[in-house]
C-alpha cells in the first residue's frame, strides 16, 4: 500500500498523530455560509466545512483534481480549519515508459504488476535486468555501472567484447574502446609522401594513444639536416622513427634502438582511473615491463608498456630483467644501471 502523506493546514506546521481522514469537509453537513461545492473554488482547491462555514482550501478528493503523474493521497491531520481531505502527490507507482518498472526503490512500496528500481522512466529498454550495452554512455540495467565499467556489458553485432587492449589481438591495429574492440582510425601503414612545395619534408608519427595503442597519425616535419639513413629507433611516445635525428625533430626521447614493439607505449597502470583498460602486465608475450611514465620526482601514477631492458633512468631498471649476481664484484653489490637506454650490470 502507498503510505499516507501527512499534511498540515495551520501556519504553525503539522502535529502528526496518525493518518486519519480529515473530519472537516467530507460533505457540506450543517454548513450555512461560504462555498458549498468544490466547483466554487479555484484550481487545486476543494470546499471544506469549517465549523459550519464553507471555505476553499488547497487539496483534493480524488486523482481527477490532481495534475498528470499525481495521485490524491487521502489521510491528513490538521490543527485548524480549513483542511482538505487529501493532497496531490507524485504517484510513486507511475511507469511512464510502460516497461513494468517504477522509479522508486522503496522496499515497502507495493505496486501490483510492477517492479521497483527503474533508473530511467522515459526509456522502456532501461530497467533492472536489461542488457547492458557497452558503448551507449548510459546505465541500461540500472546497476550503477555504465558501459565498460560493467563487466556484463555486450557489444553491438560484429564487435568483440574486451576488457583490455590485448584482448583485441592486434596492438596498434585495434584498441579496446569502452568495452569493445575498434579498429584504429590511423593505421601505421598510411604514411604520407610529403612531396609538396619543393621543401625538404619527412613523414613523422605523432605517437600512440596510450589508452588504445592506436597511432595518433602522421605529420610532415621538416627533415632539417637529418640524413635518409634508415636505422629504426623507438621513441618514448611509442612511435618508430627512421633514425635518431628524425626522432629528435619530432621532440621525443629515445626509448630504445630498433622499432617499437606492437603495443609499446600503452598504459599499463593509471592511478585513480579504473576505466583505463589494464592488463596487469602488458599482454602475454613476456616482451614488456610496466615503466613509470611520470617525470622524475613526481607521483602521477601513470605507467606504460616498454620493451624489457629499455630504460630512460636508473629507476627503470631492472626493467623486467633478473638482478645480477655479485660474483664479479669481489663480494660487493651488483646493480643494474641505465646506460645508453639499456639496463646493464654494474658493481654498486
Amino acid at each position: 500500500m502507498v503510505a499516507a502523506v501527512l499534511a498540515a493546514c495551520s501556519s504553525l506546521g503539522p502535529r502528526v498523530e496518525k493518518p486519519v481522514i480529515d473530519p472537516h469537509g467530507n460533505d457540506a453537513g450543517d454548513q450555512t455560509t461560504g462555498c458549498m461545492t468544490d466547483s466554487e473554488c479555484g484550481a487545486s482547491q476543494v470546499c471544506v466545512n469549517c465549523a459550519g462555514n464553507g471555505e476553499c482550501a488547497p487539496g483534493c478528493r480524488d486523482a481527477s483534481q490532481c495534475a498528470a503523474r499525481e495521485i490524491c493521497q487521502l489521510g491528513t491531520v490538521c490543527q485548524a480549519c480549513p483542511c482538505a481531505p487529501g493532497w496531490c502527490v507524485i504517484d510513486p507507482c507511475r511507469d511512464e515508459d510502460n516497461d513494468g518498472f517504477v522509479p522508486s526503490d522503496d522496499v515497502l512500496l507495493d505496486c501490483p504488476g510492477k517492479q521497483r528500481g527503474d533508473c530511467n522512466d522515459r526509456a522502456p529498454d532501461v530497467h533492472p535486468g536489461a542488457a547492458e550495452l557497452c558503448q551507449n554512455y548510459r546505465d541500461d540495467n540500472c546497476d550503477g555501472k555504465v558501459d565498460e565499467r560493467d563487466s556484463a556489458c555486450v557489444c553491438a553485432s560484429g564487435k568483440q567484447h574486451c576488457t583490455t587492449n590485448w584482448d583485441c589481438g592486434d596492438p596498434g591495429g585495434a584498441g579496446c574502446v569502452k568495452g569493445c574492440c575498434e579498429p584504429c582510425a590511423n593505421q601505421t601503414g598510411t604514411k604520407p609522401t610529403c612531396n609538396f612545395g619543393g621543401g625538404n619534408y619527412c613523414p613523422q608519427q605523432y605517437g600512440v594513444n596510450p589508452n588504445t595503442g592506436c597511432s595518433y597519425g602522421w605529420t610532415c616535419d621538416s627533415c632539417g639536416s637529418c640524413g635518409a639513413t634508415v636505422d629504426p629507433v623507438c621513441g618514448a611516445n611509442g612511435s618508430t622513427y627512421d633514425n635518431t635525428c628524425l626522432m629528435q625533430q619530432r621532440g621525443t626521447k629515445l626509448m630504445h634502438r630498433g622499432a617499437c614493439l606492437p603495443g609499446e607505449g600503452m598504459f599499463c597502470q593509471v592511478a585513480n582511473q579504473p576505466w583505463v583498460p589494464l592488463d596487469g602486465g602488458c599482454g602475454s608475450s613476456g616482451d614488456f615491463y610496466c615503466r613509470s611514465n611520470c617525470p622524475a620526482g613526481s607521483s602521477c601514477g601513470s605507467s606504460v608498456c616498454t620493451q624489457k631492458g629499455a630504460c630512460l633512468t636508473d629507476s627503470d631498471c631492472p626493467a623486467g630483467l633478473p638482478l645480477p649476481t655479485p660474483a664479479d664484484c669481489d663480494g660487493g653489490a651488483a646493480v643494474l644501471r641505465c646506460v645508453s637506454n639499456a639496463c646493464v650490470s654494474r658493481c654498486g
